[in-house]
């Protein structure tokens, strides 16, 4: 005899059939155990809609007998068929990061952890779980949600600017794109410095300030310990040298080696120079022509006759 593979639709307030019961869809195991062998026992399984104008299925009418047969099988085998779910999903998950980080070498790894996480989540229904499309489009699509979420302003403008999903889309798109080729690789930022020569700190004294040119150092020690690096400018102002000019005089004049104001002009008026050189020319007469005395010329008196 032929089996039935007819399966009627009937409206969920329709009368049940004598010896049938609903079993509401949601649960895999329950409905696909109970239609397998409702039909194999040649009997019909009623598709049950919901009342109204769309109509969305709601589950399916079996017999009672089939129904507690699949239940008691679904119970004694929940926690094997618990720990191959885990298994399955996790087998999945490792293959979505393979392929992210395969698709995009130079994005966080931690983050693509997290998309595969998030994608893969059971009943969730996120595109990772989709079987309706290949691996590699899974992840790229997975990918490009969380850049859209995690790296642009989509929420913000979709809540506070109150842009519709088209809209938010078309003015994040140029960011995602960015981002998206920086992780493939297409595009380096700007700020990564890897495969690149660091480039050396200069040393003290290497730049002189306002010359533009190199110049050695000067190295000393000043009690055993070693001094700053000391570098005189090359093109020196004439402020600066007039500076250098008076700290060099003053730090020999302190040591006592040669007097301050010595090898220094000094201005002076003409009137100033005049009297002092009257002075001068007094002083050394009255030397050159010092008389002689005597105890007579001290003690004799001059008359005048």
């Amino acid at each position: 005899m032929a089996r039935h593979t007819h399966e009627p639709t009937v409206r969920f307030s329709a009368p049940m059939p004598e010896g049938y019961i609903f079993l509401p869809k949601g649960n895999v195991y329950m409905t696909s155990h109970c239609r397998k062998q409702t039909l194999a026992a040649n009997e019909t399984v009623f598709r049950v809609l919901a009342d109204g104008e769309k109509g969305k299925a709601a589950g399916i009418r079996v017999p009672a007998r089939v129904h507690e047969a699949v239940r008691a099988s679904h119970d004694a085998t929940r926690h094997e068929r618990a720990r191959a779910v885990h298994k399955k999903d996790a087998r999945l998950e490792s293959a979505f990061v393979d392929a992210a980080l395969g698709l995009f070498p130079r994005a966080p790894a931690a983050e693509l952890r997290g998309v595969a996480v998030r994608a893969t989540w059971k009943r969730s229904g996120r595109v990772g779980r989709s079987g309706a499309l290949d691996l590699e489009r899974r992840v790229s699509l997975a990918v490009r949600a969380h850049v859209r979420h995690r790296r642009t302003d989509y929420d913000r403008l979709m809540r506070r600017s109150g842009f519709s999903r088209e809209r938010a889309r078309a003015e994040t798109w140029p960011k995602v794109e960015e981002v998206m080729r920086l992780w493939r690789g297409d595009i380096q930022h700007k700020d990564d410095e890897r495969g690149k020569p660091k480039k050396k700190c200069p040393g003290p004294g290497s730049i002189t300030r306002g010359s533009g040119t190199k110049e050695k150092p000067v190295k000393g020690t000043v009690s055993g310990l070693p001094r700053k690096t000391v570098t005189k400018p090359a093109g020196a102002t004439p402020m600066e040298k007039k500076h250098n000019t008076r700290r060099t005089r003053a730090a020999v004049a302190t040591r006592g080696k040669i007097p301050e104001t010595e090898g220094m002009a000094t201005r002076r008026s003409p009137r100033r120079a005049a009297g002092e050189s009257l002075r001068d020319d007094a002083n050394s007469e009255s030397e050159e022509f010092e008389w002689s005395s005597s105890e007579e010329d001290s003690d004799e008196e001059w008359t005048e006759h």
